[in-house]
């Protein structure tokens, strides 16, 4: 979530997160499926599709609906991202009132 976070604050490159993301994803995906479960079934039925259909280039998108320009990537990681945040915040919430 911290690499999303970077992403999406305008500190990490959207080429290289497009490519080290779903990278990073599947090295820590064991560890991750063990630890948090919807996470990882969250990132990972979105974000490598999302990673992989960003491309750079406006000439390259030409004719392409499907692929992303990078306010169209952004907005996607960012519906991602702020899904999860949601769930945990809300998941936060739950544990502060019910304790």
């Amino acid at each position: 979530m911290e690499m999303m976070k970077k992403f999406l604050d305008g500190k990490f490159d959207p080429y290289d997160f497009s490519f080290d993301f779903p990278e990073c994803l599947a090295s820590l995906n064991p560890k991750l499926e063990k630890e948090n479960r919807a996470l990882s079934e969250l990132l990972n039925e979105d974000m490598p599709e999302i990673c992989a259909d960003y491309e750079p280039q406006p000439v390259v998108r030409e004719g392409q609906p499907g692929l992303l320009d990078i306010s169209k990537f952004k907005r996607k990681v960012a519906e991602v991202y702020s899904k999860e945040y949601k769930k945990h915040f809300q998941t936060y919430c739950l544990e502060v009132l019910l304790y």
